[in-house]
């Protein structure tokens, strides 16, 4: 993939993708808001159920619960509706199932047929609370595709910014959502600034993109976000004409 030109007729105001390399994208995406509705609801039956997500975690964060799913709206209404849609984008479904394709040849070398019956699920959800001076270090996900959906931030990376320990920083990262990854030339970040305004918003990556948020200052309310990874299961038929289920 050498030309990233589609992007620049992309006409969809809910997803801005972010062209890290060549062959590396993430998307930011809006939320419908039935959606986001959907999921405050589900955080309150996780805060009841309360079965803690901690220990799978690589976070310094103070609470992290499992969330469920059970209509699978964030698989078909986020996923396969909004960003897995050729006819909202071709271009990124491309780069999508080329991404799964790669994936799958990891997986099962010397199998020509990625098969066309891949289905995409869940393998892990769940919800953080994030408070003042906590951080969840550099890591990856499990899974093929990861996401973050940012439920409620609290505080303004640019107020963030006036704080003493930020001013005349050459960085950029207080408070933030940031990116890291080799382009060829050496390790770049990407930066995803945190305001209020990015409730709702949120974004799908490939799992093994490392990312880190770092701590936030001005708010004593905590910083609640989903994170969820996307797996891909094929249902094979072999020599006996038996059918069996196998995961990528």
């Amino acid at each position: 993939m050498s030309n990233p030109t589609p992007y620049s007729t992309y006409k969809r105001p809910e997803i801005k993708p972010i062209l890290l390399t060549k062959q590396t994208v993430a998307h930011l995406f809006k939320l419908p808001d039935n959606i986001y509705t959907y999921l405050l609801n589900r955080i309150k039956i996780a805060e009841d159920n309360d079965i803690d997500w901690k220990d799978n975690l690589a976070g310094n964060i103070s609470r992290s619960l499992k969330l469920e799913d059970p209509e699978n709206m964030l698989i078909h209404g986020m996923f396969i509706d909004l960003l897995h849609s050729p006819e909202n984008d071709p271009f990124t479904v491309e780069l999508m199932d080329k991404e799964i394709t790669e994936a799958y040849k990891k997986i099962f070398p010397g199998h020509v047929d990625t098969g066309h019956n891949l289905e995409p699920y869940l393998s892990a959800l769940w919800v953080n609370w994030q408070y003042k001076h906590e951080f969840n270090p550099l890591h990856n996900h499990h899974g093929i595709y990861s996401f973050v959906i940012w439920i409620d931030i609290p505080y303004s990376h640019y107020d963030e910014r006036k704080l003493d320990i930020a001013r005349g920083s050459i960085n950029d990262y207080i408070g933030n959502f940031v990116f890291t990854y080799a382009d060829g030339r050496g390790i770049s970040n990407e930066v995803i600034p945190m305001t209020p305004n990015m409730n709702g918003w949120g974004c799908f990556f490939p799992s093994e993109l490392s990312h880190q948020v770092y701590p936030f200052y001005t708010s004593d309310k905590p910083r609640i976000s989903i994170s969820g990874n996307v797996q891909f299961m094929e249902t094979v038929v072999d020599d006996d004409n038996q059918r069996f289920s196998r995961q990528i």
